[in-house]
């Protein structure tokens, strides 16, 4: 993907750029079309992550694609994991868990999909919640590394 300034991913995420998301969204939906997946999934944000930003800057980069909006966070208040060391985010416990409803993962393509890579473990424990529920093959894709 195209590189981009990291200003423009801060100023979207942390300082409430909502409108910044267009910036980026062409180039990520460019690389969902690559890979073939029968759902995408957003990684969720906490309730009191998105009380304080007003809005989940992953769905916000994923608005014009067909999501399927099913990790929810286990807790109300996940820590920050701009904060966190790297040794913390390694030893982070499960955030995550999946909220079905009807839907059936048994044999499921998923392409997860994540504003930032750091560690991957925020990645590995959405991956762990779905491959739990039947997944057959998860990617992921973030947008900055």
């Amino acid at each position: 993907m195209r590189c981009y300034d990291a200003r423009f991913l801060s100023a979207y995420k942390f300082r409430g750029g909502y409108h910044l998301r267009t910036i980026f969204q062409e180039a990520l939906q460019k690389r969902l079309a690559e890979v073939s997946v029968d759902m995408i999934v957003p990684i969720p944000v906490s309730p009191d992550t998105l009380a304080m930003r007003g809005f989940n800057q992953v769905n916000g980069l994923l608005e014009i694609c067909e999501i399927d909006d099913i990790l929810c966070c286990i807790s109300h208040n996940k820590s920050v994991q701009s904060l966190k060391t790297r040794q913390d985010r390694l030893n982070t416990a499960q955030p995550f868990m999946c909220q079905l409803g009807n839907l059936d993962l048994t044999g499921q393509r998923i392409c997860l999909v994540d504003d930032v890579y750091t560690t991957g473990r925020t990645l590995r424990h959405a991956a762990t919640c779905l491959y739990e529920c039947g997944a057959k093959q998860i990617c992921t894709i973030t947008l900055a590394r």
